[in-house]
């Protein structure tokens, strides 16, 4: 009997939950984030006046699909993405402060003017991705797929690049 837990930042994903009690909130936690998502991308496109925007600091969204999504402005500090597919997903101005996406798939992600201080990309791919005005101090790009990638005027101090750099723009 899980009525009235508190689950949030709870990694769920894979769980037997078929002989679980849980209230109605609680019953699908993955619908939940998708209607987070969804909230996010109206108040996106409607400029804050519609929608919600999304607020999934230190949230576990391991494995999760965001490819393609819009989730400009979002706050995801301390959110662990490893293994998330965010292809050509659009991070523009969101706070990614102590982000973990090692493994994630972010082949042309849009983080421009997004903060991703102390962001982990160690093993992702994020070929393509674009990072223009972003602010990535003491980020780590460990074994990182960048070909491709356009870092102009990016703050990467402190930042640390093991890898081929030859195909990178603006560093």
């Amino acid at each position: 009997n899980l009525a009235g837990t508190n689950l949030t930042g709870v990694n769920l994903q894979g769980a037997d939950l078929s002989n679980t009690i849980l209230t109605p909130d609680e019953a699908d936690p993955l619908a939940s984030l998708e209607e987070c998502v969804r909230a996010h991308e109206a108040w996106v496109a409607s400029s804050g006046r519609a929608g919600q925007r999304a607020v999934l600091a230190g949230r576990q969204l391991i494995g999760m699909n965001f490819a393609g999504r819009d989730l400009s402005g979002a706050d995801l500090s301390g959110a662990v993405m490893t293994d998330a597919q965010i292809l050509g997903t659009v991070f523009t101005n969101a706070i990614m402060q102590r982000t973990k996406m090692r493994s994630a798939e972010a082949k042309g992600g849009q983080f421009s003017g997004a903060n991703l201080t102390e962001a982990d990309f160690t093993d992702a791919s994020a070929t393509a991705a674009v990072f223009i005005h972003a602010t990535l101090v003491k980020t780590v790009f460990r074994s990182t797929e960048m070909p491709g990638a356009n870092f102009t005027r990016a703050n990467a101090g402190g930042s640390a690049f093991w890898g081929e750099l030859a195909r990178v723009q603006g560093l």
